[in-house]
């Protein structure tokens, strides 16, 4: 998780959008994303994901299938957008690993929305898209909402104000490159913690739920 975003030039590794009128947006990141979970949804290798995420621009690495820990030394630390690298892990020391990412690679934040509690919180600090709750209730799923992706870890689904969420990853966009400070930093992946991409199925697939670019943390906060 078609895509509907503009044609403009994807950004460099460590480029980030900035807040002045139609910032750069960093498409490469984004339409790997969406490329590494339509390859996961076809039913194709990992190493096939993971190679789709590096050649995006992505530094990824190798994590348990269930548990989610990263399978190498130095965990995230170590991670690699080198196709030679990529291909010795999936290809021969891990293939049925998941692929890890760290959000803020590619200018991007992931709200771990996993339990009420974490909800109730993305939505205390006004970061949940208008309506997404509406939306989840009727199961009308539509690219105004962002980038989203459903989990496929332990959590289950849960209920909130009569809505029954899914496990979901919230991708926001950061305008300047400055760690988010109105969410606990337990919910919210951006450069010192990491995410498993869609792609891979665990307990259910990773899968993109709304497929749009990313909105902007200071955007949806504003």
């Amino acid at each position: 998780m078609p895509d509907s975003t503009p044609s403009v030039s994807a950004a460099s590794p460590s480029a980030h959008a900035t807040r002045t009128t139609g910032p750069a947006i960093p498409v490469g990141f984004v339409q790997g994303l969406l490329a590494a979970a339509q390859l996961g949804e076809a039913g194709r290798s990992m190493l096939e994901v993971a190679l789709a995420l590096v050649d995006a621009g992505w530094r990824v690495f190798p994590c348990h299938q269930l548990e989610k820990r990263p399978l190498i030394q130095n965990g995230f630390y170590s991670r690699s957008n080198s196709r030679d690298q990529v291909e010795r892990w999936w290809g021969g020391q891990f293939p049925s690993a998941t692929v890890g990412i760290v959000p803020g690679d590619g200018g991007l934040i992931a709200l771990d929305v996993d339990s009420p509690e974490a909800l109730a919180a993305v939505q205390t600090a006004g970061l949940l898209p208008a309506g997404l709750l509406q939306a989840l209730g009727t199961s009308a799923i539509g690219g105004q909402y962002g980038l989203i992706a459903e989990t496929g870890g332990s959590s289950e689904p849960f209920e909130f104000l009569n809505v029954r969420v899914p496990p979901l990853h919230l991708y926001l966009r950061v305008p300047d490159g400055t760690p988010p400070t109105a969410i606990p930093g337990d919910l919210c992946r951006f450069d010192n913690g990491y995410v498993i991409a869609p792609g891979f199925i665990a307990r259910r697939r990773y899968r993109i739920y709304s497929r749009r670019t990313q909105l902007a943390f200071k955007q949806i906060a504003g």
